[in-house]
């Protein structure tokens, strides 16, 4: 017998950003916050169409490589009585994401849960993802991953009420991401989709995703990282992300990011 889960609504595809003013009115909030990565979203004028949609107090928290857990309650400290969480950005910021909407529903510390002396109970805020790179599929797994270099230090945690409410998926957001960013974020794609692949819990469901995502970054990858402008091999990307994080939410990943979290 196999299972498979993923409460996640996608929406995809190129000009799919123009939806979330949509998506957010069915929540109707009176205060947001918006995590955030680099300038490269507000240069490119997705933050202000963002801030747009929302007709409600917003508050921004910027987040820059893995968060680490005082980045993350730092956001939550902020954001009191949020009625919705949107993530724009990479898979750092959207795991940031992940983690304070939780938190703002569980008055535990963040600590606490990764030393395993705190259970998160509850659902957290909704959650809006929307990834600006292909790489980690964070905006449809049920992950969140904390680190901080200074002190070599990696965890992931999860809960299944973590899945993002929502991911707004637009390939034209990832046209500003940097060549080595692209080449990093879709190395990460494929070994999801290969360790999902390989893994020894596949399913009938999860094989053709992963296996389709495979494909589909020997066939873009690339081309994406050669001309950061073709939006074919962008699209494909973005297509491979997702395909390989509702793979990987299901499987489970292999020893390869089980002996890099080591290191």
């Amino acid at each position: 017998m196999h299972n498979f889960k993923n409460p996640t609504r996608i929406i995809y595809g190129k000009g799919s950003f123009s939806r979330l003013e949509w998506v957010l009115e069915a929540f109707a909030p009176e205060k947001a916050l918006v995590v955030v990565g680099g300038k490269s979203m507000e240069r490119e004028g997705y933050l202000g169409k963002l801030k747009g949609c929302l007709d409600c107090e917003t508050v921004l928290h910027h987040v820059s490589h893995e968060p680490s857990v005082k980045v993350i309650e730092e956001g939550v400290s902020k954001s009191k009585d949020t009625d919705v969480v949107v993530g724009l950005g990479g898979g750092s910021v959207l795991d940031a994401a992940k983690a304070i909407a939780i938190l703002l529903k569980n008055d535990v510390r963040l600590n606490d849960v990764l030393n395993s002396k705190a259970k998160l109970s509850k659902p957290g805020v909704p959650l809006i993802a929307v990834p600006s790179t292909s790489g980690t599929g964070s905006e449809v797994t049920r992950v969140s991953v904390v680190g901080d270099t200074g002190e070599n230090f990696k965890q992931s945690f999860r809960t299944e009420d973590m899945y993002p409410h929502t991911a707004v998926v637009d390939p034209e957001l990832t046209l500003s991401c940097p060549s080595n960013v692209t080449a990093s974020a879709g190395l990460d794609a494929l070994s999801h989709a290969l360790e999902s692949f390989t893994t020894k819990s596949p399913t009938p469901i999860t094989s053709p995703l992963a296996f389709r995502a495979m494909e589909l970054i020997h066939k873009n990858l690339l081309k994406a990282f050669e001309d950061g402008s073709d939006i074919e091999a962008r699209e494909g990307m973005s297509y491979a992300s997702l395909l390989a994080g509702l793979a990987i939410s299901n499987s489970g990943l292999g020893m390869v990011h089980g002996i890099a979290h080591a290191l």
